[in-house]
């Protein structure tokens, strides 16, 4: 299930922070907080043909996820802030979809760290 993670990353994260895994949680917890209102916001983005919102929205849950490793959402994240930097939204109701998807992933993927460790 962690394969979604590149534990690399949280393992430099959980460095950064002295290893204190109760710190590690908050950050966990704002991140799972934040998410929900930016995969809303790229829906929104994209139904209502707003280009910059979504180069926005995909901007700031490229760089939240990148934070703690999921590689692929961070990559799909900067193909959509390029569609909206690109002012196209071409593709990008069905990347949304995609993202979602592999937010879930990493939700349970990041839940398990925080439960069994790296």
């Amino acid at each position: 299930m962690t394969e979604c993670i590149d534990r690399a990353t949280v393992q430099e994260l959980l460095g950064s922070v002295s290893g204190d895994l109760a710190f590690f949680g908050e950050l966990l917890d704002a991140y799972f907080l934040d998410v929900p209102r930016l995969l809303s916001e790229l829906r929104h983005a994209v139904s209502n043909q707003q280009p910059q919102q979504l180069q926005l929205s995909a901007h700031s849950l490229k760089s939240a996820s990148a934070t703690f490793g999921a590689l692929h959402l961070t990559a799909m994240c900067k193909e959509l802030e390029f569609m909206g930097r690109a002012n196209t939204l071409n593709g990008a109701d069905e990347l949304v979809l995609r993202v979602e998807a592999e937010y879930a992933r990493v939700q349970a993927a990041l839940e398990s760290i925080r439960t069994t460790g790296v």
